[in-house]
C-alpha cells in the first residue's frame, strides 16, 4: 500500500469521547431539563447506544456526530448557567448601587446595568460558602 486516503488519517478528537464522559453530559442535560426538550430522538439513540456499546470513541465519523450533538447541547448549558449567575446578580448589583448612591456616589447608578458587574456578583454568591445550620436534638 503505498499511502492512505487523507480521510483515513483523520484522528478525531475522542481522547475527551468516553463512554463516562458522553454518561456525565447526558446526566447534565437531564438536570437541566434540555435532555427532551433539545435533542431529537436520533441524537438521544446515539448518544445512548455509544454510552453502552463503546469504552473509547475512535470512529472519526462517529466522533463528527457526537461533536455536532454536544455543540448544541453545550450551548444550551452554558446558557443555563448564565441566566442563572444573572438573575442572582442583578438584584445583588441593584442593592449594591442603591447603598453606594444613598452614600453620595453618582455613578453608582449605573451599576445595575454594568454586565461584569452582574456576574461577578452573582458567581460570588453561587460560591459563597454558608455554614449549614447546627441542629440539636430535642431534649
Amino acid at each position: 500500500m503505498i499511502g492512505t486516503p487523507a480521510r483515513l488519517r483523520y484522528k478525531p478528537r475522542s481522547s475527551n469521547l468516553t463512554r463516562k464522559s458522553l454518561a456525565n453530559i447526558r446526566r447534565k442535560l437531564i438536570r437541566a431539563k434540555a435532555w427532551f426538550r433539545l435533542l431529537t430522538s436520533a441524537e438521544k439513540g446515539i448518544i445512548d447506544l455509544t454510552i453502552k456499546c463503546v469504552e473509547r470513541v475512535r470512529s472519526a465519523r462517529l466522533a463528527k456526530i457526537l461533536e455536532r450533538i454536544l455543540v448544541k447541547a453545550s450551548e444550551v448549558l452554558k446558557s443555563q448557567f448564565l441566566n442563572k449567575v444573572r438573575t442572582i446578580g442583578e438584584p445583588l448589583a441593584s442593592e449594591v448601587s442603591r447603598i453606594a448612591h444613598s452614600w453620595g456616589n453618582p455613578s453608582a447608578a449605573k451599576w445595575p446595568r454594568d454586565f461584569a458587574l452582574v456576574m461577578y456578583l452573582g458567581v460570588m454568591q453561587i460560591n459563597a460558602y454558608t455554614k449549614p445550620p447546627i441542629l440539636h436534638p430535642a431534649r
